[in-house]
Parts: structure tokens; sequence; C-alpha cells
């Protein structure tokens, strides 16, 4: 039996008339969709860009640090091998037999004060033996109760002991001052370059350079956590490595 035309066209024009409201409601929706992700995008984008410059800033400040470190490094270097060249003159000096005491005293207490000046101005790391060990070879000389010659002798040894401390990194114990006390602590000494502390009671720090003098700097923080790491290291016997901490590099003379 044949079905008259209209009843086919009625079940296709439902269909067709029915999704319209679904294909407006698909269409908003990935509408609000499409704009969350267009802002979230440029939200990406800005902190992405924010992030770029911290890091270029941070890349500048480091290689800031490094050229300080390693212009305290030359310095140092510089000051000892001054140090060493001073030394070197006296000893060709003393090589000729016919030079005069008198004429070598002078020469020997030279040869003092710039050992003296030396451990002055480094770090304050057992400052007071280092110059009196100086102070006593000095009495000695200008009293007359030793040789120049033997004391030119010992003023190199001097030398020597300050060229050991520009090459050891160690952990060490020393009374230093701490929120206007005295304190027994540990002390981590990089070379002649940094020096870092710890108390008894756990407070760590930095030693840092004040006008012509030295400060002994509480740290908090994830700074405070860097310079127990370091310390706990060289408490280990570990020389080398890379560790991150404070800025703590004296001012370049």
């Amino acid at each position: 039996m044949m079905r008259s035309p209209l009843w086919s066209l009625v079940p296709v024009w439902a269909l067709m008339a029915v999704p319209a409201p679904a294909f407006a409601q698909d269409a908003a929706e990935m509408a609000r969709t499409l704009a969350e992700l267009r802002t979230e995008v440029e939200s990406l984008s800005e902190t992405y860009a924010l992030e770029q410059e911290a890091l270029r800033a941070d890349l500048r400040a480091f290689e800031v640090r490094k050229a300080e470190a390693e212009a305290r490094v030359r310095q140092e270097e510089r000051r000892l091998e001054e140090l060493e060249r001073t030394i070197e003159r006296q000893r060709e000096i003393l090589q000729a037999d016919d030079v005069a005491e008198e004429v070598l005293t002078p020469v020997v207490l030279e040869a003092l004060t710039a050992v003296r000046t030396s451990i002055t101005e480094a770090l304050p790391y057992r400052t007071q033996e280092r110059l009196d060990a100086v102070e006593a070879l000095r009495v000695e000389v200008e009293g007359g109760n030793m040789d120049p010659r033997r004391a030119l002798g010992r003023v190199w040894q001097l030398v020597e002991d300050e060229q050991r401390l520009a090459r050891e990194n160690v952990l060490d114990r020393q009374v230093i001052p701490v929120d206007g006390k005295e304190e027994l602590a540990e002390v981590g000494r990089l070379g002649r370059v940094a020096m870092f502390f710890r108390t008894g009671d756990g407070r760590v720090g930095q030693v840092t350079r004040q006008g012509v003098g030295w400060s002994y700097e509480v740290v908090t923080g994830e700074d405070a956590a860097r310079v127990d790491e370091l310390i706990e290291s060289l408490k280990k016997q570990v020389r080398q490595g890379w560790f991150e901490l404070p800025w703590a590099l004296p001012e370049v003379q």
C-alpha cells in the first residue's frame, strides 16, 4: 500500500526542527569555553613573561656577584703576591754576607708591617692570634734578641701561613660577637674570601664588612638553611662542591 507523500514529510520536518535549540546552546557553551581558554592563555603568557624577566634579573645579579667574587679573589691573590715580593726582596738583601745588622733590622720590621697589614685587612679569622705572632717577633727583633737573618726566616713562615689560609676551606671554632654577646661558635671559612658561623643555640649567619670593621649578621629562612648545609658539609670533611650561600663577600677595596 502506498503512503501519502505528506505523511512522509512530517517526521523529517520534525527532526529538522528539534535540534535547533540544542545547537544554539552548544554554540554558546563553546563560545564561553573559548573565551575562558583565551583568558587562561593570556594569563599564562603574562605569567611566563614575568618569570622570564625574573630569570633574566637573577642571571644579571648572578653575573654581578660572579664578577665581584672574582675581583675579591684577585685582590687577595695580589695582596699575597705583593707580600711574597716584599719578602723575596729582603731575602736577596740577606744573601750579601757583609750586610750589617743595623741595615737588616729595618728590612725585617718592614716585612712584619706588611704581614700585619695583610692580617688586619683579611677576614676576622683568629685575627688576634695571628697579630700576636707578628707582634712577638717584632718585639724580639727590636730588642736585639734575634738575629735579623733568622727573624726573616720566621717572617717567611708567617707569609706561608697566610698563603695556606687562602687555599683552605675549613670548619673551626672561635669566639665571635653575635647580637652584642660573645659566643663560642662554629666558623666555616672559605679561603680568605668568605666566612659563616653557627652558634651553640643554632643561630647561623655570615661575616660582612662594615666600614673598617666586621659584622656578624644572623640570617634566617632559606639563607639559614644554606649556611647550615655548608657547615654540616665542612664538618663531614666535604671541602669542594656547589653551595648556594647568602651574599657575604667583603667589598673590594
